[in-house]
């Protein structure tokens, strides 16, 4: 535990809003092996407890952020 906390400070150390995407990818990196919805919550968690803005930019199908994929549910449809 005390590696996770030692790697999410660092990641709140940057500035701007907490990303979602690359709290996942520091903890894995690091060899956690939770699910992506936990290490989300605790990323969360984390920056909230520590008055810090979270950017989710995890999309909603949990595929890389911004690709066509997740932004094709903001694309209006042809009737």
């Amino acid at each position: 535990m005390v590696k996770i906390t030692t790697e999410l400070e660092k990641l709140l150390a940057m500035p701007g809003p907490v990303s979602i995407v690359a709290g996942i990818a520091v903890l894995r990196a690091i060899g956690v092996d939770e699910p992506d919805g936990d290490l989300q919550a605790t990323i969360g968690t984390f920056a909230a407890e520590r008055g810090r803005a979270i950017r989710f930019d995890r999309g909603a199908d949990h595929g890389e952020p911004n690709s066509p994929k997740s932004r094709a549910k903001d694309t209006p449809q042809a009737l």
